[in-house]
């Protein structure tokens, strides 16, 4: 929805949430309410389980355990034989007696299904059967819930975990640039545990990812939909690495001091992927971007963009990358950059058109081509993210009265959306003021 009102000019809702599953960080309000006491350490808290609670007693069931057994396992626990289900790389679970006239059943998976090995029957996700013979039956649901392990283990105090025997999977990729990257990988050290991340954990403009280990150290891998966003995404973060559409970033186990996750760890108690930090996973997404045969459209670097900035003598201090939930509908992506002491909001468009158009509806900005510079001050909302003070009492920044500065956005962005090639790629725009 696209809110045109004159106290609410950037089109943010200011509601709704960034939580999503296995999200990292119980919020202490939150937490205050459910706990008592210290949380249990047997897991990390924001892991994901299937909780199941029958007369045998509480059971957890960690995602990674079941994607460990190929996304299902059969066993048996006080003479109940059940089966836990899950949707290939996803966290969707479930758990179903698996017994069907008196007669038990044993399930394996086969694609998004599961398949009953004696009598050739498909099951699906929800415990029914889709074809065979036994279309039509439905196996009997345990008591379960999919929720994380705080969640959980604060209700369930004696709850036991279960701890596949299996060894870690190398799970086939579909993503042919990633594939690339992880054979690339693979030349000269051995990869433990090969997953796809799932869609919830994927970043903004993310196409997809894969979750690789390497002597102990998790290394997330993605490919952005546009030539230049894995690059961007990178540029924003610490110990991550882009090149093109693809990028790479460490995402250790232990970040945090406490159990709750609320506590991080001094920068230099965190183990770090030597990947990351060596610099040769760079060189290999640059080969393996040159590999990639997809047709992604162009754009410029944040990186660039801030280089012409710098040589202009404007010191760009921090920038992030913006949630889709933090810039408007319209745009495509967007930045939030420190120039100088001025917080600025970098957005781009699919068109000239729609720049224009947000351009002309927000004020308070320079439009080059596809690209608006927003002027983004701390303490213009009213409420957070909503309505917007009366302009005379917002500080816009003073930079949007200087033309030598307007007229040096305007040339960057032009020459990006002209496209810079690698020729290109590097050398300042003219600053107004020479």
């Amino acid at each position: 929805m696209i809110w045109n009102h004159p106290t609410h000019r950037d089109g943010r809702h200011g509601h709704g949430s960034d939580e999503f599953p296995g999200r990292v960080g119980v919020k202490k309000h939150f937490y205050d309410t459910i706990q008592l006491g210290d949380l249990d350490p047997r897991l990390q808290e924001n892991e994901i389980v299937l909780g199941i609670n029958e007369d045998f007693g509480p059971l957890a069931v960690p995602r990674v355990e079941i994607w460990k057994e190929d996304f299902v396992f059969n066993t048996t626990v006080s003479e109940v034989p059940f089966v836990v289900l899950c949707l290939p790389a996803t966290h969707t679970m479930g758990a179903y007696h698996r017994s069907v006239d008196g007669e038990v059943l044993s399930l394996s998976r086969s694609g998004d299904s599961f398949l009953d090995d004696s009598s050739g029957s498909l099951w699906n996700i929800e415990g029914r059967c889709v074809e065979g013979p036994w279309a039509g039956k439905s196996l009997k649901p345990l008591n379960f819930a999919t929720l994380e392990w705080h969640a959980w283990v604060s209700y369930h105090p004696q709850t036991e975990i279960y701890k596949s025997q299996a060894k870690q999977t190398l799970m086939e990729i579909q993503d042919p640039c990633l594939a690339e990257v992880c054979r690339l990988i693979g030349e000269d050290h051995t990869i433990e545990r090969q997953w796809p991340v799932m869609k919830a954990w994927l970043p903004e403009r993310a196409d997809s990812g894969v979750e690789i280990v390497i002597k102990g150290h998790p290394l997330r891998l993605f490919h952005f939909k546009g030539a230049s966003e894995g690059e961007d995404w990178a540029f924003c973060r610490k110990h991550s690495a882009g090149r093109g559409c693809l990028a790479a970033t460490s995402f250790p186990e232990a970040l945090y001091a406490d159990p709750a996750h609320q506590e991080r760890l001094p920068e230099d108690q965190i183990q770090w992927s030597p990947l990351i930090e060596n610099g040769e996973i760079k060189e290999i997404l640059e080969t393996a971007g040159a590999n990639c045969k997809l047709e992604h459209p162009a754009f410029p670097t944040l990186g660039e963009f801030v280089a012409h900035l710098e040589a202009a003598g404007h010191r760009v201090r921090q920038s992030r990358y913006l949630l889709s939930s933090e810039i408007t509908a319209r745009a495509e992506v967007g930045f939030s950059l420190m120039i100088g002491r001025d917080r600025w909001m970098l957005l781009r468009f699919p068109s000239r058109e729609l720049a224009a158009q947000e351009a002309k509806r927000r004020g308070h900005c320079i439009q080059g081509e596809k690209f608006v510079l927003w002027s983004d001050p701390p303490g213009m909302y009213v409420q957070w993210l909503t309505f917007t003070r009366p302009d005379k009492e917002i500080s816009w920044s003073q930079a949007l009265d200087d033309e030598a500065f307007r007229t040096l956005i305007e040339k960057i962005c032009s020459s990006a959306s002209e496209g810079i090639t690698p020729s290109r790629r590097g050398q300042p725009v003219a600053d107004p003021h020479s």
